[in-house]
C-alpha cells in the first residue's frame, strides 16, 4: 500500500488559518453548521464538546484575516452563539496518522522523520 503525507507550507502560499471555537444554543447548531459549510474559506467544520460545541477551521489569504472573522462572528452573532474565541495562525508541532497504537510500529520508524520535518518547519519560520 503507497501512502503519501505532505505538510502543507501555508505561511509559503500566503494562507492563514483562522480557528473558531464558539458556545451555541442546540436549537441554532444546525443551522449555524448549514450557514458555515457554505463558506468558501471554512475548510474544517466540527461539532465538538466541552467549552465549544462548535469548531471551525477556516483558511483565508494573508491580510484578509479580519475580514474573515468579522463575516463569521456576524453568522455566528446572529444565532446568539456565545464564547466565541478566536486564533489566528498555527505551527504543527505533532501530527500523528494512526487512530490507535496497531500502527506504532510505522509510527516509531518515521517518528524521526516526523521530528525532523517539524524541526525544519520551525528553523524556516526563524
Amino acid at each position: 500500500m503507497n501512502t503519501l503525507r505532505c505538510i502543507v507550507n501555508l505561511e509559503q502560499i500566503q494562507i492563514t488559518p483562522v480557528t473558531i471555537g464558539v458556545r451555541i444554543q442546540q436549537i441554532n447548531q444546525d443551522k449555524a453548521i448549514n450557514l458555515l459549510a457554505t463558506n468558501t474559506y471554512v475548510k474544517f467544520l466540527w461539532r465538538t464538546f466541552g467549552d465549544h460545541n462548535l469548531t471551525i477551521v477556516a483558511f483565508c489569504p494573508q491580510g484578509k484575516e479580519g475580514l474573515l472573522i468579522q463575516d463569521l462572528r456576524a453568522i455566528l452573532e446572529d444565532l446568539n452563539a456565545e464564547h466565541i474565541s478566536v486564533s489566528v495562525g498555527f505551527a504543527w508541532e505533532k501530527m500523528s496518522y494512526s487512530i490507535f497504537d496497531d500502527q506504532s510500529e510505522i509510527e516509531e520508524e518515521n517518528a524521526a522523520s516526523h521530528a525532523q520535518i517539524i524541526e525544519n518547519r520551525y528553523w524556516q519560520i526563524k
